[in-house]
């Protein structure tokens, strides 16, 4: 029996949910899920139509979509961020619902209109990476919108993610509210905006040497009408040396030599003022580099400040401290576990804190003591009736009939707090 053929297809694929979506929820469940509702139907799901893409399936508290093209894949994510944005604007912080998106392009397995594979996969991790109001895009659905859309993408580096083989390399967008996601191709015979601003650069920075060089010329010429112009020499720290009195010279070689200086001074002047453009550039570091460097902790303050956001999102208990005890290294552990990534958890990196840092949620779950169940970020008592009783397994299940009386027993540390249980048939009840 011949087996049956699997349909495939090239297709770029968004995955988008909530961020902070259990918290959302234990806030005001009714109120949270009206909302995102009416944020899917208004606002989620008509731009995905608009760009040509189909929602695959709704998954409670996020989707997927396929689109034919990424270029509209990504445009479909810049619509819906900004649209968020906007709508965002008057709700309290607390009660924001923001998405994460996710885009990746590969080659799936489609069966009865669901979408596999590791493509799928991909896309769904990458908007685990992605912060509230961000979109995250692999590096082959990036080498396909590069140059095409009118927005700054960040290179993240290459990421471990959970249950991928090999390693993806991750890219930002850099969102601007104030700009829409159209192409960047300018009209015919127009000369590109960053065209214009280096020719505008290096003719200013050329004008400016040419005058420096003609004041300088002029001032020689004034003070020494008797003498060739004397050029400052430049030492190798970058400092002017002191000017030498020129020696007598025949009248020939004199008028040579005051022809012969003016050029080279010229010449070399000039030739500072275009090669050397990059370096004095590079000594004026953008306000963004600036900022990113005052953000990042001093290596001293590394552990405590990757401790504090790994305690931020549940993968740590206890206090912090300056060492990277085994505690730390521990939370770290369960974060790799949790999160997919595969940080080394013998030492603090500034790529671990990074990556802790962009979740704006509980990542490791919570764990409650035996007769509690985890509500959020608390742990909560089990209520269980009064014909009920607490299973081994955290749920009320019916009393067994014929129960012996319950008895009174010690529990170990961490156990039901001092409950009464019983065995029957073998298995351990608490009341």
């Amino acid at each position: 029996m011949a087996s049956k053929r699997v349909e495939r297809r090239l297709t770029a694929i968004l995955a988008a949910d909530v961020a902070g979506y259990s918290r959302l929820t234990g806030l005001d469940e009714e109120g949270t899920h009206v909302q995102l509702q009416d944020h899917l139907r208004t606002l989620v799901d008509p731009k995905i139509a608009e760009r040509g893409g189909r929602v695959v399936k709704n998954t409670g508290d996020g989707l997927l979509a396929e689109f034919s093209s990424v270029v509209e894949a990504v445009r479909c994510a810049l619509d819906v961020q900004r649209g968020m944005a906007e709508r965002n604007t008057e709700v309290p912080d607390e009660k924001r619902i923001e998405f994460r998106i996710g885009i990746n392009v590969g080659d799936i397995i489609i069966d009865r209109g669901d979408i596999f594979g590791d493509g799928v996969n991909v896309a769904a991790r990458l908007e685990g990476l992605a912060k509230p109001g961000g979109i995250c895009i692999a590096d082959d659905a990036y080498r396909q919108v590069r140059g095409k859309l009118d927005v700054t993408f960040e290179d993240a580096g290459e990421r471990q993610l959970k249950n991928i083989a090999q390693p993806v390399r991750v890219f930002r967008v850099a969102l601007d509210d104030s700009r829409p996601a159209k192409s960047i191709w300018p009209p015919h015979g127009a000369v590109p905006a960053v065209r214009r601003d280096r020719w505008s650069a290096r003719v200013t920075a050329i004008g400016a040497a040419v005058v420096l060089i003609a004041g300088a010329g002029g001032a020689a010429l004034y003070f020494h009408p008797g003498r060739a112009p004397v050029v400052a020499a430049a030492s190798e720290t970058g400092k002017p040396s002191q000017l030498q009195e020129p020696q007598k010279q025949e009248p020939q070689k004199q008028e040579q030599k005051a022809g012969a200086e003016p050029a080279k001074a010229t010449e070399d002047r000039l030739g500072a003022a275009t090669s050397g453009a990059p370096a004095v550039a590079a000594l004026a570091s953008p306000p963004a580099a600036e900022a990113a460097r005052s953000a990042s902790p001093a290596p001293a303050d590394l552990p405590r400040s990757l401790q504090t956001e790994l305690r931020r999102v549940g993968c740590k208990t206890g206090e912090v401290d300056s060492e990277w005890s085994a505690s730390a290294r521990r939370a770290l552990s369960l974060f790799n576990e949790n999160a997919g990534t595969k940080f080394d958890v013998k030492l603090a990196s500034l790529d671990a804190l990074d990556a802790v840092r962009a979740q704006t949620g509980r990542v490791c779950p919570l764990e409650c003591e035996r007769g509690f169940r985890a509500s959020g970020d608390q742990c909560v008592k089990i209520a269980c009736d009064s014909d009920q009783v607490l299973g081994p397994n955290g749920t009320c299940r019916p009393r067994p009939e014929h129960a012996p009386n319950p008895v009174a027993r010690q529990r170990p540390s961490g156990g039901g707090g001092g409950r009464k249980c019983f065995v029957y048939g073998g298995t351990s009840f608490c009341e």
